[in-house]
C-alpha cells in the first residue's frame, strides 16, 4: 500500500471523514486508469480492512465518474473489491449507455485487441491492471452476447 493511501485510510479511521482533496485529486487528474486513481486504492484498502463507510464513500464517488471508456475497468475493480453499488451502477449505466453489438465490437475491435495485447505484454504494465482489464472484458462479454 502507497504511503498516501495509508494516510488517508488511517486519517479516516480517526476521523471518519476523508480528507476533502483526497477524492477530488483522482478524478481531476490525467490518471490513464481508473485502478490507478486515489479512490479505487482506497476502495482497495477499505476491502481489504473491512472498512464499510469507507468503501460505500469510494464506490459513491466512483458512481459519478462512469464513462463508456471505463465503464469495463470499473465493473472489473467493483467486482475485485466486493463494491456491489458500484457494480451496479455499471451494469446500469452499460444497460442504458450501451448498445449490445456495438459495445461489443468497440471493445473486441481488432485494433483495440491488439493495443491491449501489446499492452498487457509491456513490462511496465502492473498486474492489476492486466486482471482488471480481462476481468472487465469477460464480464462486459457475458452481459452483451447475443448468442
Amino acid at each position: 500500500m502507497e504511503p498516501k493511501v495509508f494516510k488517508a485510510m488511517l486519517h479516516f479511521i480517526y476521523k471518519d471523514a476523508l480528507m476533502e482533496d483526497e477524492l477530488v485529486v483522482s478524478s481531476s487528474s490525467s490518471v490513464s486508469s481508473v485502478s490507478d486513481t486515489m479512490t479505487a486504492k482506497l476502495l482497495a484498502a477499505a476491502d481489504r480492512y473491512d472498512l464499510g463507510r469507507l468503501r460505500r464513500m469510494c464506490e459513491s464517488h466512483l458512481c459519478k465518474d462512469i464513462s463508456v471508456n471505463s465503464v469495463a475497468r470499473t465493473l472489473a475493480l467493483a467486482d475485485c473489491f466486493h463494491a456491489t453499488e458500484l457494480k451496479a451502477a455499471c451494469l446500469r449505466f452499460a444497460a442504458e449507455n450501451l448498445a449490445g453489438r456495438l459495445f461489443c465490437s468497440h471493445i473486441a475491435s481488432p485494433s483495440t485487441y491488439l493495443l491491449q495485447k501489446e499492452k498487457l505484454h509491456s513490462p511496465s504494465t502492473n498486474h492489476l491492471d492486466k486482471v482488471l482489464y480481462f476481468r472487465g472484458y469477460l464480464q462486459m462479454e457475458k452481459l452483451f452476447s447475443l448468442n
